[in-house]
């Protein structure tokens, strides 16, 4: 299902700004669809990152909302320097 689809059946992009949508890709082809959206303010950020996400099968994660923990987020080390040290 596309993007723009998606949106609508959400209630997140209202079907009477298809043409405009039309319009505003038609002035950047070479801008995706979803930044258009964003950008021109057809629909919001939130609601297209969840639309993406479902899209391709994806978790969205807020990482303002989120604790990762310290170990997680430090360099990994190969087997081979494990082994040496």
């Amino acid at each position: 299902m596309q993007l723009v689809q998606r949106l609508s059946i959400k209630g997140a992009f209202a079907a009477t700004e298809l043409d405009r949508l039309k319009e505003a890709q038609a002035a950047a082809p070479a801008k995706p669809v979803h930044e258009i959206l964003i950008e021109r303010g057809f629909a919001k950020e939130e609601h297209v990152l969840a639309a993406l996400g479902e899209e391709f099968g994806m978790e969205v994660v807020d990482l303002t909302k989120v604790t990762i923990e310290p170990d997680v987020s430090s360099p990994c080390r190969s087997s081979s320097s494990t082994a040496a040290a």
